[in-house]
């Protein structure tokens, strides 16, 4: 991108040239930026110059973005030294895209953003540029309206498979936090609200459907009690003291392999039960089926790029066996995992896609 002006000849121009010319910077690069009104000295436009490159550079925090849980790492180093050459080289025009991000296919994506009819891109271009305050080469990006993961290694793009998000009801939470383990053979444990709006009343109504789907009652100690000892009739959404366990297995909620991401939202990564009306919903075009969780198309493929410390059998998919003990592996190093909301973005192969905002956010 060619921002070209010319810092050195400010000093000499009428009142107001030097906020004309930085916002004619700021409209070139489509920034959210505002330039004051009363800047009359070089000093003062250099000054705006070089808070229009850092913000050009790091972008800003999406909106839509619940929970942070990484630390930034920024240098300011390059954004002086831009400011510097309109000094130094007062002749020459600037080319701000030394400040773009490397990922694999972003110089596509900027090209098609300095065209005013692509601006509901701008959003997604701004994700490229503030995840550069993270100093990161490997991440996974999770599009919950796009209903995708991809994952990037050496900024180049090394996975991308589809994923299945919340319900309208219950959205899957955008943050930006880290995986650190990878759980096989997990039990599902739901959720206090799951419990006792979904799963009590299928419970009280037929007390078979806990061994039909592999489910232990957990008492406040941690240990199973027989369901058959328990007075099911006078439990409710207010009094059900207890927890349950579903047991390891294909059949288990969560398939054969979890991949735990930090949050206070009890949001993670994990496989899909092995049967097929689960898998086929991977092929439906809206994909928002979950209780806020992400199910993955491609567990193991993802498990094996995020290097965990043990490697993972390859044919762990194609046996189903049950009851067996779960296993936590960590990984090598956290692994960064971007969740965020898009609904308007670019493909893969360059071309432009906008989806349905089915969360309204």
């Amino acid at each position: 991108m060619h921002l070209g002006f010319y810092l050195p000849i400010l000093a000499q121009q009428e009142p107001g040239f030097h906020t004309e010319v930085l916002q004619n910077l700021v409209s070139e690069s489509r920034l959210d930026y505002t330039i004051p009104s009363n800047i009359s000295t070089l000093e003062e436009a250099e000054m705006e110059a070089m808070k229009i490159a850092l913000l050009y550079q790091y972008g800003g925090r999406p909106d839509h973005l619940k929970f942070l849980n990484l630390k930034e790492n920024t240098d300011s180093t390059k954004a002086v030294n831009w400011a510097k050459t309109y000094i130094d080289n007062p002749g020459n025009p600037i080319n701000l895209s030394n400040l773009n991000p490397q990922v694999a296919g972003y110089d596509t994506l900027a090209i098609l953003c300095r065209k005013p009819e692509n601006k509901d891109l701008i959003p997604y271009r701004n994700f490229f540029h503030w995840i550069q305050r993270f100093d990161i080469k490997d991440f996974v990006m999770i599009n919950i309206a796009a209903g995708e993961l991809k994952m990037y290694s050496n900024d180049t793009l090394a996975i991308e498979m589809r994923i299945i998000a919340g319900t309208r009801q219950n959205q899957t939470v955008p943050m930006a936090t880290f995986a650190d383990a990878i759980m096989i053979y997990p039990y599902w444990t739901p959720t206090r609200k799951i419990t006792v709006n979904e799963l009590l009343p299928k419970i009280k109504r037929n007390l078979n459907y806990l061994d039909r789907n592999n489910f232990e009652v957990i008492d406040t100690k941690g240990k199973a009690i027989d369901p058959k000892n328990l007075n099911w009739k006078s439990f409710s959404k207010t009094n059900f003291p207890y927890t349950l366990r579903q047991g390891t297995g294909c059949d288990n909620a969560l398939g054969l392999l979890k991949i735990n991401i930090q949050n206070p939202y009890s949001i993670y990564m994990h496989d899909t039960p092995h049967n097929p009306v689960s898998k086929s919903l991977f092929q439906v075009p809206s994909r928002f089926f979950s209780h806020g969780c992400i199910r993955l198309e491609k567990p193991l493929e993802l498990a094996h790029m995020l290097h965990p410390e043990i490697e993972i059998n390859q044919e762990l998919m194609d046996f189903c066996l049950i009851n067996q003990k779960p296993q936590v592996i960590k990984l090598l190093k956290e692994i960064p995992v971007f969740i965020v909301y898009y609904p308007d973005y670019v493909d893969t192969s360059g071309a432009i896609v906008h989806v349905p905002n089915i969360y309204d956010l």
